[in-house]
């Protein structure tokens, strides 16, 4: 009878535990899959892209995953922060394009599109140190959100 009991309060109490863990995250904005950075401002990745977030990383250790992503896809983002700031690095090989956001604590969100076969620019940026390339255009930068 006692054990009844207590497996009947411990169901109570795990059940109770689940559902106030939801609803925190539906209150918080948990329950869909688009983060939400600084300000509230989304930074929007297509579906159709292979999306890794890797945390607090380096940024040459972000374009050297995002390359070995392209190797299995065509369209890949990579998440991650540096400094405080929080970049959503999306690459298309088929379009040719890198499109970088950089979400600052601030709220500014910096648009940089870097045009050119992605693979070959990951590859030098990761022996450089730089996502400029000689050969390959110069970066187009906007701001989206200030």
């Amino acid at each position: 009878m006692n054990r009844e009991r207590l497996r009947r309060g411990i169901l109570i109490a795990v059940l109770g535990l689940a559902c106030g863990y939801g609803a925190f995250a539906l209150y918080r904005g948990g329950g869909g899959s688009t983060d939400r950075g600084p300000h509230g401002v989304v930074p929007e990745i297509p579906p159709s892209y292979r999306v890794e977030k890797l945390g607090e990383i380096e940024p040459r250790a972000a374009w050297a995953a995002l390359r070995d992503l392209l190797s299995t896809s065509h369209q890949a983002a990579v998440v991650y922060t540096d400094e405080n700031l929080e970049t959503v690095l999306l690459a298309d090989r088929d379009a040719a394009l890198l499109d970088e956001r950089i979400l600052a604590s601030s709220g500014t969100l910096r648009r940089v599109l870097w045009r050119g076969d992605p693979v070959s620019r990951l590859s030098a940026a990761v022996d450089s140190g730089s996502l400029r390339v000689a050969g390959m255009p110069e970066p187009e930068h906007r701001n989206l959100y200030h």
